[in-house]
């Protein structure tokens, strides 16, 4: 989990980002935390996660670091 601050000046009702590791680096998917007050005026709470496995893919929880993280939200 992390917190990115966009400084929009309002509460999105739609935030969506992708995040790379690198800049030639598959996407990981990052969502915006469903939590209620996670999408603030200035900041939201992300949540990462990234494919686990080979035959039966999954989704595991992502730690480590983003170096790039393209975001738009609107009102």
């Amino acid at each position: 989990q992390a917190t990115i601050i966009h400084n929009a000046g309002f509460v999105p009702n739609v935030f969506l980002l992708d995040a790379r590791l690198y800049p030639t680096s598959q996407l990981v998917e990052v969502s915006v935390s469903a939590n209620p007050g996670s999408v603030t005026s200035v900041q939201a709470t992300i949540i990462a996660k990234i494919v686990s496995g080979g035959a039966s893919p999954t989704w595991k929880p992502y730690v480590g670091n983003l170096s790039f993280v393209d975001w738009v939200a609107f009102p």
